[in-house]
């Protein structure tokens, strides 16, 4: 006997996994097979094979064959002459191949007596320059040596410069009116006679025209 188990069941209700009503099902199909009257497929009759051509057992005969486990002599076949192989002409002859001379200096690797050759002289490749048009090692422009290396502080020598002079027409300090201003203090109204200008003639009509 077991001992009760003692725990906490749980109140969920198991999962259905059978199939729902979108699957149709045959009524005439039960849990012991398919319900219905024998049934019969009318064809033609199937062909029949034919004896195997096979050796019977009297076409065998094992007391000729040796014993595996005994020493026997040597036996020989004596069978047809085999065909002669084709010869493969597509391979070319030795003298077809076309090797360099061995002669003079062409082998660089074998050491090769002297060879020369009888040959026309031929002309120079430019004319010969004139060893006055050659330029000297003086011609050349070699650069500044503190161009690629350290060089020291240089220094350069310059005049002394102006003085800065002032303005001829500037004004002194008697020509200023600090008392004649009267942007910080409160005035009267002051206007100004003048003749009319065209242009707000012309503006002031526009804007009175109904």
């Amino acid at each position: 006997m077991h001992p009760p188990d003692l725990g906490l069941l749980s109140t969920a209700a198991p999962q259905d996994a059978s199939p729902g009503p979108i699957y149709f099902l045959d009524p005439k199909v039960t849990r012991f097979g398919r319900s219905c009257t024998p049934a019969y497929s009318i064809q033609g009759r199937g062909k029949s094979r034919g004896h195997e051509v096979t050796p019977g057992p009297g076409a065998y005969s094992p007391e000729k064959v040796a014993p595996v486990r005994q020493r026997t002599p040597p036996a020989f076949t004596l069978g047809s002459r085999l065909r002669p192989q084709l010869l493969d002409n597509s391979v070319p002859a030795p003298n077809t191949y076309t090797l360099p001379s061995l002669w003079g200096s062409q082998v660089f690797i074998k050491p090769s007596s002297p060879s020369y050759t009888v040959v026309g002289r031929t002309p120079p490749a430019r004319p010969p320059q004139d060893p006055t048009e050659i330029p000297g090692p003086g011609q050349y422009d070699s650069p500044d040596p503190n161009a690629y290396r350290q060089r020291r502080p240089a220094f350069t020598m310059l005049g002394r410069p102006r003085a800065p002079r002032c303005p001829e027409e500037t004004p002194g300090p008697g020509a200023h009116c600090p008392e004649q201003v009267t942007v910080t203090r409160a005035r009267a109204p002051a206007f100004t006679m003048g003749a009319r200008l065209p242009q707000r003639t012309a503006l002031a009509a526009a804007h009175t025209t109904p």
